[in-house]
């Protein structure tokens, strides 16, 4: 579940608002601090139930670049996509990279790691082809349809055993 991480927020906010170049750079800059600072926190906090925040990160996240595109002005649109990883990605990124080590078999974590790396890595390749393509017809459906995307990850999260904070492996 990848989207265009900078050429989308850019190519939205400067169409749809009409607002310099330097601004979005001042959003896409503070969208970094969003994701950055929080996981350093976050990631030390969250002990117990990887589920519940893995659902709950992803969910949010969705929800807020969905909703995004419904802001009426620049500065509510920024605030609604800057929540995106304040509130979600900060929350299910370390958890996600848990479950990775996880499921990694111990002998091989280095190439189980990079296949699931690889594998990831189609999403950035693909998201970008689909946003142009969303963008074409209106500047709003590539933020709505990734909110969509990301919301609808949760099914199989549901899927994943909890894990054990106290285990090693």
């Amino acid at each position: 579940r990848e989207r265009p991480v900078r050429l989308l927020p850019l190519l939205f906010f400067l169409k749809k608002f009409s607002v310099s170049p330097f601004l979005v750079s001042i959003v896409l800059a503070l969208h970094s601090l969003s994701l950055g600072l929080p996981l350093l926190i976050k990631a030390k906090i969250i002990k117990n139930f990887h589920k519940k925040f893995f659902l709950f990160g992803t969910i949010v996240e969705g929800i807020t670049i969905s909703l995004t595109v419904f802001m009426p002005n620049f500065i509510l649109s920024c605030v609604m996509f800057l929540l995106h990883d304040f509130f979600g990605a900060s929350l299910w990124q370390p958890i996600y990279n848990s479950y990775i080590q996880k499921f990694s078999r111990e002998t091989k974590r280095g190439k189980d790691t990079s296949i699931v790396f690889a594998y990831k890595s189609i999403g950035k390749i693909l998201s970008p082809i689909l946003a142009g393509y969303l963008a074409s017809f209106n500047i709003n459906y590539p933020f709505f349809f990734s909110g969509l995307v990301i919301i609808f990850a949760f099914i199989p999260i549901l899927t994943l055993p909890e894990l054990n904070p106290n285990e090693t492996k």
